[in-house]
């Protein structure tokens, strides 16, 4: 099992998407979130608390879960597991995310207070837990002997999600409305991402890339992008009133966007200015 995160709507569905057009970014004032210690630090889920998750590289390779929390950084680590990894945080600051056991095997997760519950679909030989919407409804990805599925876990009880058509199917985020956030992979390995709603898949597509990942939506129906241009640069995107705004992180390049919280707070990654390893950044509106 390997995440497919890169560096992770009712109204949307109504949009004809190839028409809209790259809109003026509002103005953000951008953090480093870094581990201290740590070969990498990369950041996913943010919740409306402004509290990020996500995971770091270790001096000897090692991979963590951890939360940032303003000044206060935690590690959060399986007891059984051998690398633990973060991904999406909620209101109430329940985490999704997975580890590897004793086995090598992914074992999906929510975790709180310091409680970590399992999520495994039954006949699962692999799962990672991606998102966590306030109720508690996870959403992410397992695999069986007939490939890559999504599910979505809700008190005890598991849906299978494949997208028609698709090789595999990688659900990445679940609003409180019900609406996820869906990469998949098509018969000739393109990745492609679509928004999942009252059972319908719709496509999505920023226009001009040439590779759409989109990777959060917040309760608003906000979606966070990472996406690639015609020279395989990373750019990150913010959906937002029928418009993408690009969003940088003005202390280095190629900045993707993984989650958005209802405030519209951003976390992400970039690479930082003279360095050749991404790291976590979170972006707030300047007011």
């Amino acid at each position: 099992m390997t995440t497919t995160r890169f560096f992770s709507l009712a109204l949307l569905v109504c949009i004809a998407l190839t028409s809209l057009a790259m809109a003026a970014a509002p103005n953000y004032k951008f953090a480093t979130l870094q581990v201290a210690g740590a070969q990498q630090t990369v950041v996913y889920g943010i919740n409306d608390s402004g509290v990020v998750a996500g995971w770091y590289t270790d001096a000897v390779g090692t991979l963590h879960g951890v939360e940032f929390a303003g000044k206060t950084v935690t590690t959060i680590d399986h007891p059984g597991g051998t690398l633990t990894q973060c991904f999406s945080i909620n209101a109430s600051g329940a985490i999704a995310g997975y580890y590897n056991n004793s086995s090598n095997i992914a074992i999906g997760f929510s975790y709180q207070n310091g409680v970590f519950t399992d999520i495994t679909p039954p006949g699962a030989s692999g799962t990672i837990a991606y998102g966590i919407n306030d109720a508690g409804e996870v959403v992410g990805q397992f695999s069986d002997v007939s490939g890559t599925h999504g599910f979505i876990y809700n008190n005890g009880s598991y849906t299978t999600l494949d997208v028609p058509g698709a090789t595999a199917t990688i659900p990445d985020s679940i609003n409180s409305s019900g609406q996820i956030i869906v990469q998949w992979v098509d018969v000739v390995s393109v990745f492609h991402s679509s928004i999942y709603n009252a059972g319908v898949y719709t496509e999505l597509h920023v226009p001009g890339a040439t590779l759409t990942l989109a990777h959060s939506i917040n309760n608003l129906a906000n979606i966070a992008y990472s996406w690639l241009d015609a020279a395989g640069n990373v750019h990150g995107s913010l959906y937002q009133n029928g418009h993408y705004l690009e969003l940088s992180d003005p202390s280095g390049t190629m900045t993707g966007i993984d989650g958005v919280n209802n405030k519209l707070q951003i976390s992400g990654t970039f690479l930082p200015t003279g360095s050749t390893v991404r790291q976590g950044s979170k972006g707030v509106p300047s007011k």
